[in-house]
């Protein structure tokens, strides 16, 4: 689980478009660097569709917090479940420390 509501999940693909890579440890400035690089209108747009989709301002930190918050309630020792007989499924970690 990433968000608690599909109003919330909206809110952290809109806020955070490298979300997943918060996930495998990455924290800003490095999250989202990638993006912003490459999507110079970004702040702009990120507005536009909180507007237009009635949801409320977020930062990046907060959307940050609430997505830890839910994947570590989800996956609570960092690990995905086996599964068996499914390749590369074995107790990998889902939630990785931040890297600095």
């Amino acid at each position: 689980m990433i968000a608690e509501s599909l109003a919330e999940a909206l809110t952290l693909a809109i806020v955070l478009p490298s979300w997943h890579d918060a996930l495998a440890g990455f924290r800003p400035p490095a999250l989202n660097s990638d993006h912003l690089d490459d999507h110079p209108d970004h702040p702009a747009v990120r507005d536009r569709l909180l507007t237009a989709l009635g949801l409320p301002p977020a930062t990046g930190q907060e959307v940050l917090d609430r997505l830890l918050t839910a994947a570590a309630r989800t996956v609570p020792d960092g690990f995905l479940p086996y599964v068996p007989g499914e390749e590369d499924s074995a107790l990998q970690p889902m939630l990785e420390s931040p890297t600095d």
